[in-house]
């Protein structure tokens, strides 16, 4: 699904105009960036959280050239799923991939 698959899908659930599904939407995603940038996990329930994980440096190796070099920590986003949305995911049936 990409972002406009799910604009439309919030306007047809909700009866919302294009426009007005496409600002809740980014606005939406806007507050789950924010938190994120300032290091707050973001939990809705039912469904997951987003958190944030420091990596530390460690060693890593160029895999065209075989050297070995020092990688910086960095930052991940992490997704961790609701206890409902995995119990629902463990009982539906596989749905075919387009």
């Amino acid at each position: 699904m990409t972002k406009a698959d799910l604009i439309k899908r919030v306007e047809e659930s909700t009866g919302l105009k294009y426009e007005d599904a496409k600002k809740a939407c980014e606005v939406f995603f806007q507050v789950i960036q924010e938190s994120l940038l300032r290091m707050e996990p973001v939990r809705i329930v039912n469904f997951g959280k987003f958190y944030i994980k420091k990596t530390n440096a460690r060693k890593g190796r160029n895999p065209k050239t075989g050297k070995s070099l020092m990688l910086k920590p960095r930052y991940l986003v992490r997704f961790k799923l609701g206890r409902q949305l995995k119990q629902e995911l463990i009982n539906s049936t596989p749905k075919e991939q387009k």
